[in-house]
């Protein structure tokens, strides 16, 4: 068994949900620092990612006690807008950037979620006063009801009755158990039994053939106590659960006990006990019940009491009437507010109605009278407190009573007593549109009375002892002489009212004659027949054999379990629940629908501007391939700037920026990214192609004049470059840039191309640092050689002294003007010589501070540095030369 238990609680909803929580703060907490959103990491901080924990165990114990969760979202909305807010753009604004603003949004989050819920709880203080008091602290003691020590204990049962339905076996498995919510309140029909006290509403569950699977509830079915009875019982069958009320719930002040402070000369007696149904605790179904004459001298005892012609009885202390009906009806609505709370939905699909043989039997026409009044009173509280309309199914128990009744059904076996033995009418308006309530139930009730006269002749050719005979003959008659009153009272229960807007229909949904218990008493209901006479002579009554008593169900097996059960469905769920779960699911669809269309009409319009890209990026591309093909044809550098231009803005378009699309460019159909990924391979490859070739052999032709004319300087920085294009490792793209455009400066070397214009923005793209760059042709080593050959005879430590000072200038401090010394006015009293401006000065290298905390300081470094690189230009090492010259 603890094995089990184990396991359920591994399939339950708390671990599971913890579980879950673990597990989302595992990935918060070691994943979280990796989530970026737009160069934003909001997790990276330890502080932050202890705060969504938090917020999320917040929200997981909030939803398992039953509690909104709304303020978890809430803030996790505010942290939303703190940290991601700033990423939102509006064109080239970022409203929410500013800290003001961010701070404005979460004060305007926050006072509509005030303001949502100090509206909600304005609209519950008007609904419910004792709530709005509650609220107040006004008079809490004053205003408690009435009730509430039996209420508290109402609610105990309550909540045993859910805890048992929480766990029983559902369709969700695993993992779906978490988000079933409350359906195990849903999964069977719950039907609420009423009627007066002593009309048989227990007798008829215990002994209606159902079966029990709760241990408790299985003993007291067969007879065994199990505890002291309640005044609510919930009966827990595998198709439905059944909730047993007291008679005091339907007919108030019947109560025999009541927990309330009451003089003892003022009741005859102490207050004591708990009250069961029915005044009393409830009798066991296999206990045989005293007679009639002895239940109305112990109507005080611990026995059921049904004696009067109205089926209740009448309790000792009339003076404290007034409070006992006040106790029992706040007792009453306080269950139905139970109910209501607990499964809000529909808190109940259908009621059974149980109506006492002797109610209808007897003469007194008022106390009928009475009885259908009070039944109509709890019906109309049922659906104006449940907000709900049900059926109602009119059960006539202890049918047993009548006389004749065991002489005619006696004989049946337990598929007989099983079946049904009244009517059903159909449900809704077309029990009234059609032909009337009261008519339908006449022609019911007289066809089921004449069917029962038609086969009373069989049975009195079978039955040979006088006495039963008598008894079958009376029958008929007494059947249809309990049609009257029992027709006069549906029609008073269901009457249809204008005053009464809960029941726009009849809920009357059948009528059946049921017996539960078979006792050694009779009720007459027409005493002025011929057999009825015969019946109570005297000398017959002296051999009046004693009647057999049982505890055998009649007519209620099938009428449970084949005509209430299925129709769970009838009812129509509580309106106002269902009006808002309507109208959240009409707004649902409709946001469904706007997005659907919102995302229809994207897909259509993105599918029309990627297309019409596409169309012009073909175009584009096939004029491109022409231009190149022709241009690999005949080389004309003169071509190369226009070529290279068309190939660079080859996946541009009007009305798209490429940085940042409109979102009307991408719905999940964007293609100018990949267009201009490969758009701008093929510029790479063309600058690679057309480009750079002219850069090497313009290298090689300086290197060449550079060593014709002696100029050592012009061949090392051509010599450098050149090996560049050679080396990746050594490859810098600003170096080889500057030589260009230094180059093209000097000697106008570009004009083979058209002109320096045309051509600097695509030296600028080629020598950009985005990618190492590397000459497509052969490296020419025989000039490479002859270059360093040629630069072997020049002055090395003058190189290295060049060398490390173009990489101390990089960091040397300003230059020192007369400007910077003199202020502006240097121009009224200065000028310089060679007419150079006095903007320019000496380098910050020779100042003072340049010279003692950079040349002097770093000056070996900077050596070495240009040491290396010379080694790596003149193809050796310094420290096998300097070996070489020391050997």
């Amino acid at each position: 068994m603890k094995k089990f238990q184990f396991l359920s609680f591994l399939a339950s909803r708390q671990f599971l949900a913890f579980l879950a929580l673990i597990v989302v703060s595992l990935v918060i907490w070691f994943v979280g620092p990796f989530f970026a959103f737009g160069g934003l990491k909001p997790l990276a901080g330890a502080g932050m990612r202890v705060l969504l924990i938090a917020l999320l165990l917040a929200g997981v114990l909030l939803w398992l006690v039953g509690l909104s969760t709304s303020v978890v979202f809430v803030a996790l909305l505010c942290l939303l807008i703190w940290y991601a807010a700033p990423l939102l753009s509006l064109g080239h604004t970022a409203p929410f950037e500013p800290v003001s603003a961010r701070l404005t949004a979460i004060a305007l989050i926050v006072a509509a979620f005030a303001l949502f819920w100090i509206v909600r709880l304005w609209q519950k203080m008007r609904e419910d006063d004792a709530f709005m008091k509650k609220m107040l602290r006004m008079d809490r003691r004053k205003d408690e009801s009435p009730a509430a020590p039996r209420l508290r204990k109402i609610e105990g049962i309550v909540t045993s009755a859910l805890t048992r339905l929480k766990s029983m076996r559902t369709g969700a498995r695993g993992l779906g158990k978490l988000f079933q919510g409350k359906r195990y309140l849903y999964e069977l029909p719950w039907y609420i039994t009423l009627g007066s006290q002593g009309s048989g509403k227990t007798s008829v569950l215990m002994n209606g053939g159902l079966a029990f699977p709760v241990a408790e509830q299985m003993q007291r079915a067969v007879g065994t106590p199990a505890g002291d009875a309640a005044s609510v019982d919930w009966w827990l069958t595998n198709d439905a659960v059944l909730i047993d009320t007291a008679g005091y719930y339907t007919r108030h002040g019947m109560s025999t006990a009541e927990d309330i402070k009451a003089p003892a000369a003022e009741t005859g007696k102490p207050a004591a006990g708990v009250p069961g149904k029915d005044g009393a605790d409830v009798q066991p179904a296999a206990k045989s019940a005293e007679d009639d004459t002895k239940q109305n001298e112990a109507s005080q005892s611990k026995a059921a009491a049904p004696s009067t012609a109205s089926g209740h009885v009448v309790p000792p202390g009339q003076g404290t009437g007034e409070r006992r009906q006040k106790v029992d009806r706040a007792e009453w609505l306080g269950f139905l507010g139970m109910l209501r709370r607990h499964r809000p939905r529909a808190p109940i699909n259908g009621a059974l109605l149980t109506i006492d043989l002797a109610t209808l039997a007897g003469a007194d026409a008022h106390a009928r009278v009475a009885e259908a009044a009070t039944l109509r009173a709890r019906l109309a509280e049922l659906r104006q407190e449940l907000g709900i309309r049900f059926p109602v199914y009119v059960m006539v128990t202890k049918m047993d009573r009548l006389t004749g009744f065991a002489e005619y059904f006696g004989a049946l076996t337990a598929e007989g007593r099983a079946q049904t033995w009244g009517f059903t009418l159909p449900y809704g308006k077309e029990t009234v549109a059609k032909e009337g309530l009261r008519a339908r139930c006449q022609a019911e009730l007289a066809e089921l009375s004449q069917r029962l006269s038609g086969s009373i002749d069989t049975h009195l050719q079978d039955e040979y002892d006088p006495r039963k005979r008598r008894s079958l003959a009376a029958l008929p008659e007494e059947f249809a002489a309990l049609l009257g009153p029992l027709l006069d009272l549906i029609d008073r229960v269901f009457l249809d009212s204008r005053y009464d807007d809960t029941q726009l229909h009849s809920t009357l949904r059948g009528v059946y004659f049921t017996s539960a218990r078979q006792r050694d008493s009779e009720i007459v209901v027409e005493r002025g027949t011929v057999v009825q006479r015969l019946l109570s002579t005297r000398d017959h009554a002296a051999v009046s054999p004693a009647r057999a008593e049982g505890n055998q169900g009649f007519f209620l097996h099938d009428l449970l379990t084949r005509v209430v059960f299925p129709e769970s469905h009838l009812v129509s769920p509580n309106l106002r629940w269902e009006y808002r779960y309507r109208l959240l699911r009409l707004i649902g669809h409709t946001l469904a629908l706007l997005l659907f269309v919102w995302l229809a009409i994207g897909l259509h319009v993105s599918f029309g501007h990627n297309g019409d890209y596409l169309d012009t990026i073909g175009r584009k591309v096939q004029a491109l391939t022409a231009r190149v093909t022709e241009l690999y044809k005949t080389p004309k550098l003169q071509a190369v700037p226009d070529t290279l231009t068309d190939a660079r803005y080859l996946p541009t378009f009007p009305g798209l920026d490429l940085s940042d699309p409109d979102s009307a460019w991408r719905y999940g159909l964007y293609t100018p990214a990949d267009i201009a990924t490969e758009s701008r391979r093929t510029y790479d490859a063309l600058e690679d192609n057309l480009l750079l070739p002219q850069i090497v052999q313009r290298l090689e032709n300086v290197m060449s004049g550079a060593i014709a004319s002696k100029d050592s300087k012009a061949a090392y920085d051509a010599l450098r470059v050149y090996l560049m294009l050679y080396d990746k490792a050594k490859f810098n793209a600003a170096d080889v840039k500057a030589w260009v455009l230094d180059d093209w400066a000097k000697t106008d070397s570009a004009a083979a191309f058209g002109g320096r214009a045309s051509m600097i923005d695509h030296v600028q793209q080629l020598f950009s640092g985005e990618r190492v760059v590397q000459s497509p042709l052969i490296r020419n080593d025989a000039l490479v050689q002859q270059a360093r050959a040629f630069l072997d005879g020049s002055n090395a430590t003058d190189r290295l002294y060049q060398r490390a000072k173009a990489a101390m200038l990089k960091e040397a401090p300003d230059e020192f003007t007369l400007l910077r010394a003199v202020g502006p006015q240097a121009g009224t009293v200065f000028t310089r010589a060679s007419d150079a401006p006095l903007s320019r000065g000496v380098s910050g290298l020779f100042t003072f501070d340049g010279y003692r905390n950079l040349f002097d300081k770093r000056l070996p470094e900077f050596v070495q540095i240009a040491r290396d690189d010379d080694a790596w230009v003149m193809g050796r090492s310094y420290l096998g030369e300097a070996q070489k010259k020391n050997g």
